[in-house]
């Protein structure tokens, strides 16, 4: 399936793109460091796997609609670059611009899908560091597949207890690194000071 018609190819879309997307996170930011802006300081972990299925998107629209401020969202691929790589070999920028109204079906058929005869370049597969948010800016969920986590960040402890009741499957920092980051390390043991600045900007 080819991602065109869900991908958009107009530059200013993606500018804009860029543009509400630093206003929630540092882009050349990555684990341990804080990633998300100074606003954004109550925190919940998931898998990052979990963006790709449907269970996700349940939460996520039922969130939206709980919340009742938002009826759209953006997930935006911030690694691979977005200029360099999507749009040089694809001719499309990896954004994703979704709403209340999409089933299930139709969320998880766009990010499975092939962008352009590179099926392994679908948003699922090949995003490294990606940002799902609303029009609001009120919170953001960054996912890093390295560390193979997701983490909601919010402005109000509300909305994270919000996300969590309608999406259960989170987790604190502490449980994130004992049950994702450490296996993703693999043999190699997590530096105590890694451990120590995660959870320094990241216990909420």
């Amino acid at each position: 399936m080819s991602a065109e018609k869900e991908l958009t190819r107009d530059r200013s879309v993606y500018l804009e793109e860029v543009s509400l997307a630093r206003k929630l996170i540092s882009t050349d930011a990555s684990f341990p460091d804080q990633v998300f802006s100074c606003e954004l300081r109550h925190f919940t972990f998931f898998n990052f796997d979990d963006f790709f299925t449907r269970e996700f998107f349940e939460g996520l629209i039922q969130f939206l609609r709980q919340y009742g401020i938002d009826e759209t969202f953006t997930l935006f691929t911030i690694r691979p670059d977005p200029e360099d790589y999507f749009y040089k070999n694809f001719d499309c920028y990896p954004i994703l611009q979704g709403s209340t109204l999409w089933t299930d079906e139709k969320y998880l058929s766009s990010v499975f899908a092939d962008p352009g005869n590179s099926p392994a370049d679908a948003i699922a597969y090949n995003s490294m560091e990606l940002v799902l948010h609303s029009q609001s800016l009120d919170w953001c969920m960054y996912g890093n597949r390295d560390m193979e986590v997701g983490v909601f960040g919010a402005i109000e402890k509300g909305l994270v207890v919000n996300w969590q009741s309608t999406y259960p499957k989170c987790f604190d920092v502490e449980t994130a690194i004992e049950t994702v980051l450490k296996p993703a390390w693999g043999s190699s043991l997590v530096p105590v000071e890694y451990i120590e600045k995660l959870l320094s900007n990241y216990r909420s």
